[in-house]
């Protein structure tokens, strides 16, 4: 599998995914929570289909509309363009993400598998996120399966790729058969905040190296000001600045960890006005300064090499 210790994102805050290809739309992936900022992935989406197994831990799923806590042994999906965020609830926590394409388990388009098993659960509002516990014969299969499937990427042995497109269509029959046993399947009606809300973090992501004003933030969406504050409030729990630099920082720690550009360099790369206040904010959200954060990163890596 592969080991993701920060997250990447494409210019409309779409997650980047290695490993994740169009000829094979599947990737295993292992997060030591840990090694992430904050023990926290940040808000992001992606179009891929997610099935999580926390292998240690207690770790924290939110989305716009709520927050769901999944506890070791346990399992969630995060379906398709789900706005979401993941943060740890205390140190040591792990998971272990399968991300896969529908068409992996649907076959071609408009085929009876996609309209019949697969569409439905993408296009219901009550499934963004759904917490899978071992509590029944169903479940507790499923989540075999996802054992499985990990055994088999980490073989890669002649025909895996058969394999895992036959086990992810196992585990997404259980997925089904589950959620049509406690909820309805109705089709998706207009999500306008969330439409509004990814509108303005690509705008922040693609000039957050700019200074941005409020004002520039809200014309992006073509809301006025206060609607943008309510919007950023409402659905993700911080106002848009908060986020500007939020994201500001999480970019800047990511370009100390893979680059060897100067503290000053990489301040002016992510909107900050002078190196001494990249420094301060830095401090105040990670608790060392940008210095202290790339030399423990760099001594870790020295230790796991030796």
């Amino acid at each position: 599998m592969i080991a993701t210790p920060y997250l990447e994102l494409k210019s409309n805050k779409e997650e980047v995914l290695p490993g994740y290809t169009e000829e094979f739309p599947y990737v295993c992936m292992l997060r030591h929570m840990d090694d992430c900022i904050g023990k926290k992935i940040a808000w992001h989406w992606h179009t891929a289909l997610e099935i999580d197994y926390i292998e240690e831990g207690e770790i924290e799923y939110r989305i716009p509309e709520g927050a769901f806590t999944v506890h070791k042994g346990e399992a969630v999906f995060i379906n398709s363009n789900t706005l979401h965020t993941v943060t740890a609830k205390g140190r040591g926590s792990r998971l272990l993400a399968h991300l896969f394409d529908k068409y992996l388990i649907s076959g071609m388009f408009d085929s009876i598998y996609e309209r019949k098993y697969v569409m439905p659960v993408l296009e219901n509002p009550g499934i963004q996120v759904y917490i899978i516990r071992p509590d029944n014969a169903v479940r507790v299969r499923l989540i075999e399966k996802m054992f499985r499937l990990i055994d088999v990427y980490d073989l890669k042995q002649e025909g895996y790729e058969f394999e895992i497109r036959s086990l992810l269509s196992e585990i997404w029959y259980f997925l089904y058969r589950d959620v049509t046993a406690v909820t309805s399947l109705k089709r998706m009606g207009s999500q306008p905040d969330a439409a509004r809300i990814l509108k303005m973090m690509q705008y922040i992501q693609e000039h957050f190296h700019e200074k941005i004003s409020m004002n520039m933030i809200a014309e992006s969406a073509n809301i006025s000001v206060r609607e943008c504050d309510r919007c950023f409030q409402n659905k993700i729990g911080m106002s848009p600045g908060n986020y500007l630099n939020d994201y500001r920082i999480r970019t800047a720690a990511a370009l100390l960890l893979r680059t060897e550009d100067s503290i000053t360099e990489i301040a002016e790369k992510c909107g900050f006005s002078s190196s001494s206040y990249f420094g301060k904010s830095f401090f105040k959200m990670i608790g060392c300064t940008p210095k202290q954060y790339r030399r423990a990163a760099q001594e870790k890596t020295i230790e796991n090499k030796v």
